[in-house]
Formats: structure tokens, C-alpha cells, sequence
């Protein structure tokens, strides 16, 4: 079975192994994957509901080839340290810095609403 969102081979548990796009398995370490969100240099955003705490929440995924790169993945958790110390209605609250099966992650706040290119 092939993935809808990026055409790669599935395994018969879990999300994509290249996009983590989910059609067969909701859950990935505890969130529910629902849509992504948009794709930007570092990765992909992803609308998801905690599962535990029953809300919902947006993922940033490092992509698959900035996972290898030291340098990049200390960038990636050192944004999600500078956001989480801010308090500001214009900036999202961090949840958390995760990984998971070797994926690394961010857990935020989801912010509804237009996007900068919809203003």
C-alpha cells in the first residue's frame, strides 16, 4: 500500500515512514496526525490532537534528511527552546521537544486562523 500525501511504500503499523502522514494508524508517540498544515526548509507542520489530553495541537517534524545533520537538528531544538522562554499572544506556546522512533519533533500550540500569505 502506498502512501496519499507522498506515494511511498507502507509499513502495515505506524505513519509514513517518510512524510508521517498517517491513513492506517492515528497515532504517532501519542498524537493523532490529522493534515499538514505546510512544508518549510526545516520541515513539515502537521494539525494533530494529543491524545491524551484531548486537544488540538501542531507538530513541527524535522525532515528526514536534517535528522542526520548534527548541526541542523541543535538549530531545530534550539528554536524550540528560544520559543518555548517567550510569552506573547503573537507567538505560539511550546509544548514540548520530542522524539520518537528516530524522528525528531515539536509539540505547539495550534493557532487557528489566516495565514500570513492569506493577510
Amino acid at each position: 500500500m502506498k502512501c496519499v500525501r507522498c506515494g511511498s511504500e507502507l509499513r502495515d503499523d505506524g505513519p509514513c515512514p517518510k512524510c508521517l502522514f498517517t491513513t492506517q494508524s492515528p497515532t504517532f508517540a501519542g498524537l493523532e496526525l490529522l493534515e499538514p498544515l505546510g512544508e518549510g526548509g526545516m520541515g513539515t507542520v502537521y494539525r494533530a490532537r494529543h491524545v491524551k489530553l484531548d486537544r488540538f495541537v501542531a507538530v513541527k517534524f524535522l525532515s528526514e534528511e536534517l535528522q542526520q545533520d548534527a548541526p541542523m537538528l541543535e538549530r531545530f531544538q534550539r528554536e524550540a527552546r528560544a520559543a518555548s522562554s517567550l510569552n506573547h499572544p503573537g507567538i505560539c506556546t511550546v509544548h514540548s521537544i520530542e522524539q520518537h522512533e528516530g524522528k525528531q519533533f515539536i509539540v505547539m500550540e495550534l493557532l487557528e486562523g489566516r495565514t500570513l500569505a492569506e493577510r
